[in-house]
């Protein structure tokens, strides 16, 4: 690895990692009970909890969000809390994370908000009443 392609530290750039030689990629198997991750809430309503959430739970929230609000691969995601964006991804949507610190969606910058939503040609878009309260111009 040469000097210029280290970024922060030991992170490789994204242009040397696209020089790396990969082979297969060896899938995990697992139970659907088997625990895939603990989510924590945002805390914008009080103080965060963790949930937890095993594969089935990805799974079938998952399939319930696509069903319900007609997701395609053609929508685009700006999730106001980043790990909502999980299901969207894996949906085979496009994701654009919005400039605001998912701690605090009441202090979200509505102007910001409104920019990346345009921008982005933004077609699904979840968070927080705070958000949508501050984009209202009500909070």
């Amino acid at each position: 690895i040469s000097k210029s392609d280290l970024v922060f530290g030991k992170t490789k750039s994204l242009k040397s990692l696209q020089k790396t030689v990969r082979g297969k990629f060896q899938v995990c198997q697992c139970d659907q009970k088997d625990l895939a991750a603990i989510l924590y809430t945002s805390g914008g309503t009080g103080r965060p909890k963790g949930v937890i959430y095993t594969h089935d739970i990805f799974i079938a929230q998952t399939k319930a969000l696509k069903n319900l609000f007609s997701l395609t691969d053609e929508d685009i995601d700006c999730p106001g809390f980043p790990l909502f964006s999980l299901f969207t991804l894996c949906m085979g949507m496009r994701s654009c994370l919005p400039d605001m610190n998912p701690s605090r969606p009441g202090k979200a910058n509505p102007k910001k908000m409104v920019e990346i939503i345009q921008d982005q040609k933004v077609t699904f878009a979840a968070g927080s009443p705070a958000i949508w309260k501050r984009l209202l111009g009500i909070a």
